[in-house]
């Protein structure tokens, strides 16, 4: 009996609970770090910006270059405000490339090792940015504005109207965007409709194979299909030193030398988001939404619906958004050269 006894086999261990699960406590601690990281970037009083705008300042005739670089990005959406520009032009130009570049590179390294970490961590850079523009959006969790008395009502007290101020959040800022959350209240709605369509996929998508059962972050097509999503948008951004140097406008050296760039830049998005190669947009969705379904993921549905319904809408408006852009700087560096002389003139 004794040594039946003994040779029991032990008891199973105690299921682990959802908060004990270390992958979804890597989720929020690494979320949370880059929601609060991105809201420093974006930040102009931060540091980072601050010491841009400061620098700017103390060189007029490079805030001269960017004022006239920045005026027809941002015209698309409606801004031509100088103090504005500046506003939006420092975060969008200095904020956006190092945080993505960081991003990538942490995705083509997760896909160089094979590291499912490494690519929860690229993830976490979109999805943390993400929470915290919908944050921003929906809610005053980071940074709400103070609405004058006659938004909070006839009483002078505002903790009577506190529990509302999340709901008003949206529409306070924008009906009201002078006194809304930056960036937010400087966009017109084609603007938010833009940005918050491309954050369905980090964060639904994303989101979802972060904390996928089977670990999708192990699949060497989903590292490289992150790192090459996030990729898309990067060579056009190797232009923003050249904005420092001259009104690009004017042809010049350095002019065509942006508008080349901008084509690169545009031929590699086109590509990436709306081409048919291995390592283009909708082959590589297609396939691994057919995998998770042939896995029998649970979450196969959060992805199915942003990568191949939600997200390929994103990829045609940035590109149609983005194209113009370029085709201006372009005829703008060939304004000077000499046209051919007309049969007429010849005679």
């Amino acid at each position: 009996m004794g040594a039946a006894h003994s040779a029991a086999p032990p008891p199973p261990p105690p299921p682990i609970g959802m908060l004990d699960d270390p992958v979804l406590q890597l989720f929020v601690v690494c979320v949370t770090l880059q929601a609060i990281v991105w809201r420093w970037l974006y930040d102009a009083d931060a540091l980072f910006l601050r010491s841009l705008n400061a620098w700017l300042r103390r060189h007029p005739k490079q805030e001269e270059a960017m004022l006239a670089n920045a005026r027809p990005q941002w015209t698309v959406f409606g801004i031509t405000e100088p103090a504005v520009l500046v506003k939006l032009w420092l975060p969008a130009s200095a904020s956006v490339p190092l945080h993505h570049g960081a991003a990538v590179s942490t995705a083509f390294m997760s896909y160089y090792y094979g590291s499912a970490t490494l690519l929860r961590v690229a993830l976490s850079f979109e999805i943390g940015e993400n929470v915290l523009h919908y944050a921003q959006v929906c809610g005053p969790i980071l940074g709400h504005p103070q609405p004058p008395p006659h938004a909070l009502g006839r009483s002078s007290s505002p903790h009577l109207c506190a529990p509302c101020l999340p709901r008003l959040q949206m529409a306070w800022t924008w009906l009201k965007p002078a006194q809304g959350i930056s960036p937010w209240q400087y966009l017109d709605g084609k603007a938010w409709g833009f940005i918050l369509l491309h954050h369905t996929l980090g964060f639904v998508a994303g989101s979802a194979a972060f904390l996928s059962p089977i670990n999708v972050c192990a699949w060497p097509e989903l590292q490289l299909f992150v790192a090459m999503v996030l990729f898309a948008g990067m060579p056009s951004y190797l232009k923003v030193p050249l904005q420092l140097c001259d009104d690009l406008a004017r042809p010049s050296v350095v002019g065509c030398a942006a508008a080349a760039i901008d084509v690169v830049g545009l031929l590699v998005m086109s590509w990436v988001r709306l081409g048919w190669g291995q390592t283009c947009y909708f082959t590589m969705a297609r396939e691994l939404v057919g995998r998770c379904r042939g896995h029998g993921d649970c979450s196969a549905t959060f992805y199915a619906v942003p990568l191949l319904y939600v997200f390929p809408l994103f990829n045609v408006m940035s590109v149609l958004i983005h194209g113009p852009y370029v085709y201006a700087r372009v005829r703008e560096q060939l304004a000077t050269l000499p046209r051919p002389a007309t049969a007429e003139k010849q005679r």
